[in-house]
């Protein structure tokens, strides 16, 4: 007897921990695509979802990435015995880790996909971004693809660009102008 309440209670404690969440902390890596007229781009996801999980994406920013963005999730789809999509999403936020608060976070359309739009941010802080959800039913397994985006800040010869040209439209309209009056 004492020997089946210990296996039972050994299986028990291994069932708890199995179906706690898993939860996945990983360093968000942004590719710089501004040379072709692009953002600053981040790629994350989980292909290894068995139950509720939570997942951290932590990342830091450079001076030039101080520009608004946005980030989107959708689930995996699911084939076999169930179609559709094999994870329901709770909640997708971004915190400001510095100065502890939420940034952005985004409302649920439906439950296997949201969007989050975002300010410009401090680069000189540090974020999270927080990927919470379950398995739909008839779902074993599960998995979900996801991307951030932020602009860049334009560099000041930009700037010195534009009120040059600027400069020159104006000047060519006083020009055409006092030609006119003539």
């Amino acid at each position: 007897m004492k020997k089946t309440f210990r296996m039972m209670s050994i299986a028990l404690v291994a069932w708890l921990s199995l179906s706690v969440g898993v939860a996945n902390s990983t360093n968000l890596v942004f590719t710089d695509n501004t040379a072709s007229g692009g953002n600053y781009d981040a790629v994350f996801g989980n292909s290894s979802i068995l139950g509720a999980f939570t997942d951290h994406w932590t990342f830091g920013l450079t001076p030039a990435m101080a520009g608004p963005g946005g980030g989107s999730i959708i689930s995996g789809v699911g084939f076999g015995q169930t179609f559709g999509p094999n994870v329901a999403f709770s909640s997708f936020q971004l915190i400001d880790l510095t100065d502890n608060v939420v940034v952005a976070s985004a409302p649920m359309i439906f439950d296997f996909t949201a969007a989050l739009q975002l300010t410009p941010l401090n680069t000189s802080h540090d974020f999270d971004l927080v990927v919470m959800g379950d398995l739909n039913p008839g779902f074993n397994s599960g998995s979900y693809a996801g991307n951030l985006s932020i602009s860049p800040v334009p560099e000041p010869e930009t700037y010195a660009m534009l009120l040059v040209g600027l400069g020159l439209v104006s000047f060519a309209a006083r020009r055409r102008t006092a030609t006119l009056k003539k």
